[in-house]
């Protein structure tokens, strides 16, 4: 026997990944049983115990409680948003926000002495703000600057990428040559 189910929104729409669990755990393993669902908000759960409670939840949305039946069988579970009244958020800068004159590119890239460099830009590079050295760790710069942390995980797996990929294009070049002098 088996129970087979749909998780959707008020809508219709799939709840893709959506939890189906036990609520107690079982006591033979003293795990919690479940499944989730596919992309089309379906699951299938074959290990049935009747009269078993099981609860549906996914992020966002209030759970919902039911008794396994004893036959098996299909049922469709319409999961409403769960509306939390959440306290307002302020959001301010860390470092205070300069405001640097305009630029124009047309104009004031022109020279206006010999060194190449006009007034106007070197004005400009002049009056942005300079953050004085630290003897900080590049973990430390790292953990207050997750983007960069993204940025340097990206190119070292690009990297490593391409290296695998170069050894495999060469392990390829020799395994042709040696069936072309077999």
């Amino acid at each position: 026997m088996s129970f087979r189910g749909k998780v959707t929104d008020r809508d219709g729409n799939p709840l893709v990944g959506a939890n189906i669990t036990t609520v107690l755990r079982r006591p033979q393993t003293n795990r919690l049983a479940g499944t989730i669902t596919d992309f089309n908000g379906v699951f299938t759960i074959s290990d049935i115990r009747p009269e078993e409670t099981w609860r549906v939840t996914y992020v966002g949305f209030e759970e919902v409680l039911f008794k396994m039946p004893r036959f098996g069988g299909e049922r469709n579970f319409v999961l409403e948003e769960d509306v939390t009244q959440l306290e307002g958020v302020t959001v301010s800068p860390r470092n205070p926000v300069v405001r640097t004159p305009r630029f124009n590119p047309n104009e004031d890239l022109l020279p206006s002495d010999p060194s190449g460099i006009s007034d106007s830009f070197r004005n400009l590079i002049n009056d942005l703000p300079t953050q004085q050295p630290t003897k900080k760790s590049l973990w430390d710069t790292l953990k207050e600057n997750p983007l960069i942390a993204l940025s340097v995980g990206l190119v070292a797996a690009l990297g490593v990428g391409y290296v695998v990929s170069q050894v495999a294009r060469q392990s390829d070049k020799q395994s042709q040559k040696q069936l072309a002098n077999a």
